[in-house]
């Protein structure tokens, strides 16, 4: 392997300084690193129009055609390499060849996807056998599971994504009941895609099950989770997922939802650290027991392979193995590894053998971090450390900071997030993480025995809840996570600057340093302000999945109405830099209004819930009366101010008990101040019946939120020229076994002339008075 000439450079002593600040040495990057980034590339374009053909946007044969123009692409590069210097041919042809592979790849699954598909379609449901390949997903309305369809002889037709409402056990096949649904053009779906689903099947009832096979590593699993019993409690819910890789219980906790808010959900997920560790210990063993270095390096290759096997195969874990064994296999032949090359190597492979994990986020992550960390992370640590940080504490902050800088253009477009605590929660929750990760890999297959189950379970629980609580307390800090704009011009910049850092590799004054993190300081204090004190007037649809949460706001001034279905509309209140609300009106009972709001209370004060006339007597006992200063009863003609903003009840206009659709308190919220005017009909879940009662006392307005998640009944023409809105949203989630928003619904209001958003699609929505309009920012944009 031939080495750049300027990576050949060794430490450099800054000026005046003595031997221990020595600038760390520029790591050495290979040269088949280029025919990483072509592969990486073909796949990422490939795969993409490979999706946009699959839901007909673009015609079935243009990713053939683009196929041959890229596959003649990196011909011509390899015939520019003959005329090239010798450093050059190589970058050119080493850059061909992983254009080449990608190609023929691409082609490969291409043609994979589109036989499945067909051989999907072709077939009733019920005639197939579920064969669950994952662990499920509990969603708000349905759970769902990404299940192999085979037929009765075994034979797999494809991939689907099943959606039920039972849990479906890994260890059984299922026939179900239900109908077959095509992949339309959602992010959602384009998600299943990359995962290699090409349809989803709404089953409606399960017909039967029967056993699998016997899978030794399922079996193992299986009793492992047994022994963890990850329903239990939110801390063996956690074991279970740093342990075992199953996060399904995990997911139904607060303590999700405080991993999430303080950045740390990369320490619940099976990656690079998780086989270090396994590797440490088998390493450990076999040195004892004397064996040579290479059965060492067999043995521990094999039984990492195994553990991605057990823990799901997810791609961030496929990359450590890969990495991992290449570390593994040079020392089996005497050489030393080298990471970088080693990362390299098995992002390759890894999208060689599925191109489509190019677009896996856990795989982007993964590798982004590993790259970062090997190029910058002593580099960062050095830099701290001449600004006067100890030691120790300049190693944590800059492996943090470094994998920040690596992963934020990454996470920010998806989350609409920056969690501004996650220096200090991995620098405080990452070793008791690690603690657990350690002592759960030994611990845990000894609780199999039931005689030393208990005992083997306490450490471990210490470890999970110490884990839990400091996630929980920090992310209740005010500001933990701030809002972000997705396409922000900043976050490719942050590439920029790592490909300048890494050429010029230069010496920051520590003065500097110090100015940087007062800046950052100034910074965040002034953006604490603003969302404190001067909020412009917005109302935001947020995105809570399968509900509705909508946020009121001017100046330090909220109102919040309806809670969606559970801790995501916390979330949703923490990215969107909501501390304080002045009161939350609860439309009506249904779970998905209501869900979230024992998780709010726990964590964001409210003065007053709001309800209609009558409801207060079916308050579900989950809600803690005694947490708000007074509780409002509206009718019909009553008004809420927020700011400048007026919210109207113009339903209901009698006595309800708060348990129907038809009973939900509906607003509207108007603003005309400074020039800027704003009118929104916020609909809960009432239908057309309703609507048609109070669509008189309306009038014109702006904007519709659509009543009941924008199902079929929701709205028609006659109502629309009524109301006559500009924007039309809808709240909805992901997979919905509803079929919301229904597509004659949004037929409807696009043919009206109304522009239609849902939550799905665009995540928070947004809404701004503007002088003679409307202004509409999404925290997605399509």
């Amino acid at each position: 392997m031939r080495l750049g000439d300027d990576e050949q450079e060794r430490s450099v002593v800054a000026s005046g300084a003595g031997a221990e600040d020595a600038k760390p040495i520029r790591p050495l990057l290979p040269d088949f690193w280029c025919a990483t980034v072509a592969l990486l590339a073909t796949c990422l374009v490939l795969t993409q129009v490979g999706w946009l053909a699959q839901i007909d946007v673009i015609p079935k044969g243009l990713p053939i055609v683009l196929m041959v123009v890229i596959a003649a692409l990196g011909f011509a590069l390899s015939i520019a390499g003959r005329h090239a210097s010798m450093r050059a041919r190589v970058l050119l042809y080493r850059a061909s060849i992983g254009i080449f592979v990608a190609v023929l790849c691409c082609f490969v699954s291409s043609a994979r996807s589109i036989a499945a598909s067909f051989r999907v379609a072709n077939v009733t449901v019920s005639s197939c056998r579920l064969d669950p390949v994952e662990d499920p997903k509990i969603g708000a309305s349905s759970i769902s599971t990404i299940c192999n369809v085979r037929r009765v002889d075994g034979a797999v037709l494809g991939k689907v994504l099943v959606q039920t409402d039972e849990v479906f056990d890994p260890r059984r096949f299922y026939q179900v009941a239900g109908s077959l649904e095509p992949l339309d053009d959602s992010s959602w779906h384009r998600y299943l895609y990359m995962k290699g689903c090409v349809a989803i099947v709404n089953a409606h009832a399960v017909i039967s099950s029967s056993p699998k096979p016997a899978n030794p590593v399922r079996m193992v699993r299986t009793w492992l989770l047994d022994a963890i019993s990850p329903s239990s409690s939110p801390s063996r819910a956690l074991i279970a997922g740093v342990i075992c890789g199953r996060t399904t219980e995990l997911s139904q906790t607060q303590a999700q939802t405080a991993f999430s808010l303080t950045g740390l959900t990369h320490l619940v997920a099976v990656s690079g650290s998780h086989l270090a560790y396994i590797a440490m210990l088998i390493e450990s063993l076999l040195l004892a027991l004397g064996c040579p270095v290479r059965t060492r390096s067999v043995v521990v290759a094999c039984i990492m392979g195994v553990y991605v096997v057990f823990t799901g195969c997810a791609a961030s874990a496929m990359r450590s193995f890969l990495m991992v064994g290449c570390s593994s296999l040079t020392l089996a032949v005497r050489r030393r590894p080298h990471a970088l090359s080693g990362l390299a190597l098995s992002c390759m492979l890894l999208c060689a053998f599925n191109p489509k994990s190019a677009w896996d986020l856990g795989f982007q992550l993964s590798a982004a971090s590993v790259l970062f960390l090997n190029l910058f992370c002593s580099y960062v640590a050095w830099t701290i450390e001449r600004a006067g940080a100890p030691r120790m504490v300049s190693q944590q902050l800059s492996m943090t900071l470094t994998a920040q800088w690596a992963t934020l253009p990454l996470t920010v477009p998806v989350f609409g997030s920056i969690s501004i605590v996650s220096l200090a929660a991995n620098l405080v929750v990452g070793p008791l993480m690690t603690a657990l990760l350690a002592a759960g890999l030994v611990l845990v297959p000894i609780s199999v025995l039931a005689p030393l189950r208990a005992i083997a379970m306490i450490p471990l629980d210490g470890l999970a809840n110490a884990s839990i609580f400091f996630a929980d307390a920090l992310s209740k800090i005010p500001f933990a996570t701030i809002m972000a704009d997705g396409a922000a011009p900043y976050l490719p910049l942050l590439y920029l600057v790592a490909l300048a850092v890494y050429a010029l590799w230069p010496v920051i004054p520590r003065l500097g340093t110090v100015v940087a993190v007062m800046f950052a300081g100034v910074a965040f204090t002034c953006h604490v302000i603003y969302w404190s004190y001067f909020v412009p007037p917005s109302i935001t649809v947020m995105d809570v999945g399968q509900g509705d949460s909508i946020i009121i706001r001017e100046g330090s001034s909220s109102l919040l109405v309806d809670a969606g279905v559970d801790e995501a509309a916390l979330e949703a209140l923490v990215r969107n830099n909501v501390v304080e609300l002045d009161g939350v009106v609860i439309t009506h009972w249904d779970k998905d209004h209501w869900g979230g709001l024992p998780a709010i209370l726990q964590r964001i004060p409210v003065r007053r819930l709001f309800l209609a006339k009558g409801a207060v007597d079916a308050m579900p006992k989950e809600i803690d009366a005694s947490s708000f200063e007074e509780i409002v009863e509206l009718g019909s003609g009553d008004s809420i101010a927020i700011g400048s903003f007026t919210c109207d009840v113009v339903w209901p206009q009698e006595d309800v008990s708060g348990e129907e659709n038809g009973d939900s308190t509906c607003l509207v919220a108007t603003y005309d101040h400074g020039g800027r005017s704003l009118r929104c009909l916020l609909t809960g879940d009432t239908e057309l019946d309703q609507e048609r009662a109070y669509q008189r006392d309306i009038g014109n307005i702006d904007v519709l939120k659509l009543g009941h998640h924008g199902s079929g009944l929701s709205v028609d023409g006659d109502l629309l020229k009524a109301i006559d809105p500009e924007v039309s949203i809808a709240s909805a989630g992901r997979g919905n076994s509803y079929g919301h928003p229904s597509q004659e619904c949004v037929d409807c209001v696009r043919s009206y002339g109304s522009q239609f958003y849902c939550t799905i699609d665009y995540g928070d929505i947004c809404i701004e008075p503007w002088q003679g309009a409307v202004k509409i920012r999404c925290s997605r944009n399509l």
